[in-house]
């Protein structure tokens, strides 16, 4: 849907750009992938991979040169827990750069609702699709509105407000998804120019 990548460069794709409905919600996502830059959080995981992969390639080795079943299952184990622990540090990252993304939403004077509308969205495209959270990198796609909403309600009581916040749903429409509209069809995965 929407990626950052090392360096601060930030992603949306297509497909969940015509999903928006307003500038706020665009807002909600670039600040989620800006939250997840300045949390470092691709660094981090980029190194608690290498430091994982470098325990189970050690315990690998020791294992095969044993005759040990104990260190093989270890092995496996490590491995296995080790991919478990990289997916719940995943899925605390998503939720660390939710409330970093509604923070410098509100900051640059954007609806924080903005925000809990997206991840809405993000909840009624997971519905039809076989999830398994345990083997998920991110939080159950309720549970991440719930601390949303919850979020926004005790931080900014004054979301919604018209006076104070943006929104901008006509000109979002405008400028983005009428400019959508005009391009090609993707294919796969990117429009052709002609």
């Amino acid at each position: 849907n929407a990626f950052a990548l090392p360096g601060g460069n930030v992603f949306i794709s297509r497909g969940l750009l015509e999903k928006l409905e307003d500038e706020a919600m665009l807002a909600g996502v670039l600040a989620h992938e800006i939250g997840h830059t300045t949390a470092q959080h691709i660094g981090q995981q980029m190194t608690q991979k290498m430091i994982l992969a470098g325990l189970v390639t050690a315990t690998g080795v020791v294992a095969s040169q044993s005759d040990s079943d104990w260190l093989r299952v270890l092995g496996a184990g490590a491995g296995v827990g080790g991919g478990l622990y990289l997916l719940k540090f995943g899925r605390g990252q998503e939720l660390q750069a939710d409330h970093l993304g509604i923070k410098y939403m509100v900051r640059e004077g954007y609806d924080p609702n903005g925000m809990v509308r997206v991840l809405r969205v993000l909840e009624r495209e997971a519905k039809g699709a076989p999830r398994s959270s345990m083997f998920s990198t991110h939080p159950d796609p309720a549970q991440r509105v719930s601390r949303a909403v919850a979020y926004v309600e005790k931080n900014h009581p004054d979301a919604g407000d018209p006076n104070r916040y943006v929104v901008n749903a006509v000109r979002f429409k405008q400028l983005v998804l009428d400019g959508l509209a005009n391009l090609p069809p993707p294919r796969h995965g990117a429009a052709e120019k002609k």
